[in-house]
């Protein structure tokens, strides 16, 4: 399990493009919406993980938003979900099967 606070965070999976694309994409589109809002995000904190599938069984509660992005590129195909919490937000790829 991974987890990510802040964009500075996000170093963590700069490995990985397509599940850094993914999260920086997230974050900075909430950041948005609470600059819009006049929020201060400064020390906000978007309690993100990221999940591999046999972390989902520690989710009790059914989340308030869910997403599906699904990446194709030179023969592979990666699945990623997004399930949205009032405390957190869980990103998690789906084996292939």
């Amino acid at each position: 399990m991974i987890y990510i606070r802040n964009l500075q965070d996000l170093s963590i999976i700069q490995d990985d493009p397509e599940l850094y694309r993914e999260i920086t994409s997230y974050i900075l589109y909430c950041r948005f919406e609470m600059l819009e809002d006049e929020e201060d995000i400064d020390d906000h904190d978007f309690s993100i993980s990221v999940f591999q599938e046999s972390d989902l069984l520690l989710l009790n509660d059914p989340p308030e938003e869910t997403a599906v992005t699904r990446i194709e590129c030179c023969g592979e195909v990666r699945v990623f979900h997004r399930l949205v919490y009032p405390t957190e937000i869980v990103f998690y790829e789906k084996s292939p099967q």
